[in-house]
């Protein structure tokens, strides 16, 4: 288990979705034990991660990913199951060293090689890796990283910043169902009036929501308010 799971259960909050890394087992094998609980839907390129509802529960399964050299250029990932890939590998795929801390289950031992755990008591926000580097691989990672630290009331790290100041209209370019997705699990988490305080104050409402961007005051402030006394 890996993720936002095993952080908030480290920090004695309730647990959301839970993402869930996948050795050593090809995707027909997984597929075949899901279909015991019902029907597994496969999602994104190459159908690299697949996502089951079971009792309640929302499970992602991800399997490793190789990257791959194409002939543009672009930097794209093939799905394996190669049982040698480790937790490093994994871990590099990750965002922020807080979310990937592993959960191994068979021996009831949590796996950092990120320094996640230091991160966590710490209260900071810190990317695996270069920011520029990762917000440009994904650009929803700055909305993501505010809306964390704005949940957990935690520290964002100044290279982080200072990435998003510079990328920050390239949130723009991201799907919008994603972003949506994103605004969803913001309105859901109890925190929203915070958070959206907080992408204003960064500039990311501005290059996909004018509107929010352009009405962000009192009215909005006190009608999040009271969506988040309701959750």
């Amino acid at each position: 288990l890996v993720g936002g799971w095993v952080r908030d259960d480290l920090l004695g909050l309730r647990c959301g979705d839970c993402d869930v890394e996948v050795y050593g087992v090809n995707m027909e094998v997984l597929l075949n034990l899901l279909n015991r609980f019902g029907k597994p839907n496969l999602v994104g390129k190459s159908f690299g991660v697949v996502t089951m509802i079971i009792a309640g529960h929302i499970y992602d399964f991800s399997f490793p990913r190789q990257e791959q050299k194409t002939g543009s250029g672009h930097r794209d990932f093939e799905v394996t199951s190669d049982p040698h890939l480790d937790f490093t590998t994994a871990s590099s795929r990750r965002d922020f060293t807080i979310n990937a801390l592993f959960y191994d289950i068979a021996t009831f031992s949590i796996i950092d090689y990120v320094g996640g755990l230091e991160d966590l008591q710490a209260g900071l926000i810190r990317c695996i890796g270069d920011p520029i580097v990762r917000f440009k691989e994904d650009p929803v990672r700055m909305m993501r990283a505010i809306a964390i630290a704005s949940r957990l009331d935690f520290t964002i790290e100044d290279p982080i910043y200072d990435a998003i100041g510079q990328l920050r209209h390239e949130i723009g370019t991201s799907s919008m169902a994603r972003l949506l997705e994103e605004y969803y699990k913001i309105l859901r988490n109890g925190s929203s009036e915070k958070t959206f305080q907080a992408l204003y104050s960064a500039g990311l409402l501005e290059p996909v929501s004018r509107e929010l961007h352009d009405g962000a005051g009192a009215a909005l402030w006190q009608s999040l308010r009271a969506v988040d006394a309701y959750r």
